[in-house]
C-alpha cells in the first residue's frame, strides 16, 4: 500500500497540469514499514527526454540531489512519479523496462481538460501489479517521520485511517539501476 497525503497528491497534480502536454516526473520521498510505503513529500525532477510528450528521463544530478536530501532527513526515495498526458495511468512496456523492483511507480493521467486517474504500480516478477493508494490527510512535519517505522507517526496512522483505491501488493525492495522511463 502507498500512503499518499492529500497535499502530496495536490502537488503532483499541479506540477502535471503546469507541464501539460509534456510528461512531468520526479521522486517520492518517505519511508517503508512492514505494511506500507509512507510518502512524506514528492520532488519534481527535470525531464530531460528528447521527446518529453512521449516519455520521461529523470535528470541524474537532480535524482542524486533528491536522494542525498532525503537521506540527510532520515528518509529514502521510495518511488518514481510521472504524468501520462492524454493517456491512461497505466505503465507502458518502456515504463516496465526502466522500472526497479520494490519501488512505487505513481502515474498521473491528465488531459487538457484536467486530471484523470492517479494510480500506483509495483514491478513484481517482471510485470507491474497495481498497488493500493491510501489517500490521507496532509503529512505531519518531516521530523515526525525521521524516526522510521517506530516513530509516533507510524504507530498512529494505519491504512484503516485513509480512504483506499486500487489493489494490494507484496513488499519487496531492491536498489535502483536506471532513471529513465517512457509511456
Amino acid at each position: 500500500m502507498l500512503i499518499l497525503p492529500a497535499s502530496v497528491r495536490a502537488d503532483l497534480e499541479r506540477w502535471a497540469l503546469a507541464d501539460h502536454p509534456h510528461e512531468t516526473c520526479g521522486v517520492l520521498v518517505g519511508l517503508r514499514d512492514d505494511t506500507a510505503t509512507h510518502v512524506e513529500h514528492a520532488v519534481a525532477v527535470h525531464n530531460r527526454a528528447s521527446e518529453p510528450t512521449e516519455r520521461y528521463d529523470l535528470d541524474p544530478g537532480e535524482f542524486v540531489a533528491a536522494d542525498a536530501a532525503a537521506r540527510a532527513r532520515g528518509l529514502d526515495l521510495v518511488g518514481i512519479w510521472h504524468s501520462h498526458p492524454d493517456r491512461p495511468a497505466e505503465p507502458s512496456a518502456l515504463d516496465r523496462a526502466a522500472a526497479w523492483s520494490g519501488w512505487s511507480y505513481l502515474i498521473v493521467a491528465l488531459s487538457a481538460r484536467g486530471i484523470g486517474d492517479v494510480r500506483s504500480w509495483r514491478l513484481i516478477a517482471g510485470r507491474f501489479d497495481e498497488e493500493q493508494i491510501a489517500q490521507c490527510p496532509p503529512a505531519p512535519p518531516s521530523g515526525a517521520l525521521a524516526g522510521g517505522a517506530g516513530s509516533p507517526f507510524f504507530s498512529r496512522r494505519s491504512s484503516a485511517s485513509c480512504s483506499s483505491v486500487g489493489a494490494s501488493f507484496p513488499m519487496r525492495s531492491s536498489p535502483p539501476s536506471t532513471v529513465a522511463g517512457a509511456t
